[in-house]
């Protein structure tokens, strides 16, 4: 893990606020080249769950699925605390939407997940430059 990315997840993180408001959605940080698709790790407290279950308070994933895994855990189709988006076990962690009880912990997590996002965009950035050059070297340019 690149050090550089650790201190840009720190500092992305470092603007969620203490205490999370309700039904209220936290991003940090996309994937490069999707805006607003609703794929990016995202951080809620979901009103909900804290009315109805003393084990779950927050959701941490991509927000597309927030109420698809509130309405399996709710309603018992769900085994533990993550949600398989599409019942695919085999997906990145990434795309899977995990729960949890305390801010602190949830929180962790996010901060795992930003941290795979930046190494994702850096990698995505990288072969597009490389691409780039590619396309330039075959049309002559310099």
């Amino acid at each position: 893990m690149d050090k550089k990315i650790e201190v840009k997840a720190d500092e992305l993180m470092s603007h969620l606020p203490t205490r999370a408001t309700k039904n209220l959605i936290y991003k940090v940080v996309g994937f490069h080249g999707c805006i607003n698709t609703g794929i990016e790790p995202s951080l809620c407290k979901i009103w909900d769950l804290v009315k109805r279950s003393s084990d779950v308070s927050y959701a941490v994933g991509p927000s597309l699925h927030f109420a698809d895994a509130v309405r399996a855990y709710l309603f018992g189709k769900m085994k533990g605390k993550t949600y398989h988006p599409y019942g695919d076990k085999k997906i990145p962690m990434m795309r899977k939407v995990r729960l949890f009880k305390t801010y602190k912990s949830a929180k962790n997590h996010m901060r795992r997940l930003v941290i795979e996002v930046l190494e994702f965009n850096k990698a995505s950035v990288e072969a597009d430059r490389k691409e780039q050059e590619m396309f330039n070297q075959s049309c002559g340019r310099s």
